[in-house]
This record gives structure tokens, sequence and C-alpha cells, in this order.
């Protein structure tokens, strides 16, 4: 019989093999499932939102771009954090987190603290869906993707096709609170799942240490101040209005600067990674080009591609 070992596969970035592979998978799919349906319930709840805050039309309109415009603000660098800080770390106690400000949102009165806890409330869902997918790659066995990756992908679904159904449920029959507190039942449920499902993993501080801040702040900063001109474009009139254009303009200029910033890939990588890249283009002519029929794996993190490791010797009983 065949042995192999999953661990001595895949990009040297992987992390370790997780413990218990149900739990994993619980935790994608609660992750993934949260995201989605809480930023759908904010979109299709917004009437009542407005109505419940005492909020007129444009306090509510910007109350969705902030809360929707801080998950596209954190999404770019959700891949490093996870690499950097392991995954327990990321989704564990930003879970907690995000359970108490859930639990105090409906309480406020107060319109900036609202926006700030609204704010603060996207960004830590943003870390969700990505840190969620990182869990398959990362340390569920090759032999749970599929599974894992299917639950992942009907998340989009599920949400558009019961969000109307929810928010009409919690309005009617529980309070328009729940749209907010039923992240704090499913959040820490989550985080106890990332907890039991993934491995411990150490904080990786030479990687921490030759960060792209600059490239995580220019891309993250650009494409959600983009995101906030598209959404407040039409009841802005566009380039009509200040703000609007402001955004769009200063977005595609940030978009641009990461673009220039990350062109020759060495901003992206700290002076150890260059020395390593330098000598991998050196040795490159030394390497036969890859066909169709060879397995490339992508991963994010510390480094964008990397060879196969080579499998363990198999021995034949």
């Amino acid at each position: 019989m065949a042995e192999n070992s999953d661990a001595s596969q895949g990009p040297l970035s992987r992390g370790g093999i997780a413990p218990q592979p149900l739990f994993a998978v619980g935790a994608v799919l609660l992750g993934s499932f949260l995201a989605n349906v809480d930023s759908r319930l904010t979109s299709v709840g917004l009437p009542d939102l407005r109505g419940a805050f005492s909020l007129g039309f444009d306090e509510g309109a910007w109350l969705s771009t902030a809360a929707i415009g801080s998950q596209i603000f954190i999404a770019p660098a959700v891949a490093w954090l996870a690499t950097v800080f392991g995954l327990r770390r990321v989704l564990g106690i930003p879970s907690l987190v995000y359970a108490l400000i859930s639990l105090l949102i409906p309480f406020v009165t107060h319109y900036p603290t609202l926006i700030v806890l609204s704010i603060a409330h996207g960004l830590l869902l943003g870390t969700f869906v990505p840190a969620t997918l990182m869990i398959v790659f990362r340390n569920l066995p090759i032999k749970w993707w599929l599974p894992a990756i299917a639950i992942y992908s009907i998340r989009v679904g599920f949400a558009l096709d019961t969000s109307t159904s929810l928010v009409g449920f919690y309005v009617e029959h529980l309070g328009w609170q729940w749209l907010y507190w039923q992240g704090v039942v499913i959040a820490p449920l989550m985080g106890l799942m990332v907890w039991l499902g993934t491995p411990h993993e150490t904080t990786n501080k030479a990687l921490l240490r030759d960060a792209d801040w600059g490239g995580m702040l220019l891309l993250g900063t650009g494409v959600s101040m983009i995101y906030a001109g598209l959404d407040q474009g039409n009841r802005l009139d566009w380039l009509g209005s200040g703000t609007v254009a402001a955004l769009l303009i200063g977005g595609g200029v940030l978009f641009a600067a990461f673009l220039i910033n990350e062109g020759d890939g060495s901003s992206a990588v700290g002076p150890r990674q260059r020395a390593v890249l330098a000598q991998r283009r050196a040795r490159a002519g030394r390497y036969p080009p890859l066909h169709a029929d060879q397995p490339v794996q992508f991963i994010a993190g510390a480094e964008f591609s990397q060879r196969r490791r080579p499998a363990a010797p198999r021995t034949v009983r």
C-alpha cells in the first residue's frame, strides 16, 4: 500500500494539517455564510435600520457604504495576516470582538458612533471570507478540499435566496436588532471551530519585518474609495458631486500608485526574499519548462507561488 503525507506536499508556505478536519470545515461553513448573509441583510434591511436608528435617506446610504467599504479595505491584507499570525489569531479573537460590536450596535443612538462601529464591524467581517477560504488550502488535507470548497461556493446563492425571508422574519417576529444579533450567536461558534479545527501556528517574525505595508494600504484604500464613489454615485449625480469625483479620482490615483509600487515585484518582499528570488531567476534556465498537465499551485501569503515539494518516498507493500 502506498504511503503518502499531506504535510510533504504543496507550497512551502502551506500551514500545518488540521487536527480536526470536521471542525475546520464547520468554520469554513459558518465564516463564509456569516459574511455573505450579514452583508446581504444590511442591504435588504436598510429601510428598517433607517427607521430604527431615526436616520435620513442620506445617512442610511452612508451607513451601508461604510459597512461594506470597510470589508473591501481589509480584504487585500487578510492573506498576509493569516500567513504571519496564523488563522487562530486572525479568526479566533476577532470573532469575539465582532460578536461584542454586533451586540452593542442596536443600542447606539449617536450617528458618528454608529458609523465608527459599523466600520469596525465591517473590518472584522471582511476577514472572515478570505480567511476561511485559506483554511481550506493551508490546513485541510487534500481529500477535504472538494467538500469544503463546495460549501464555500454556495454561500452567495444562499445569501441571495434567504436574505429577504430572514429580514422579514427578524423584523416581524424577533425584532430588527437580530439583523445584528445573529452574529452574536454565530461568530463565537465559528471562533470555537477555528480553535478546535486549525493547528497552532507561531508568528512569522521574518515575514512581519518584511511586510509591504505601503502596498496593502494603497490597494485597500484605493479599491474601497472607488467602491464608495460607485455606491454613492447614482444618489449624488456622479461627477456632478465633488464627493463622488474625489472618491473616484483619489481611489484611481491610489490604485495606480499600487500598481507602480508592485510593478517590479521588489516592494512586495523584503531583502531576504529578494535574494531568494534572484537566486531562483539565476537558476531558472536549469529547470525544464512546465507542461500543461503539470500541477501548479498558487497560495496567498509569504510567496505568490512555489514549486511543489517533492512527495515523500512511496513504500509498496
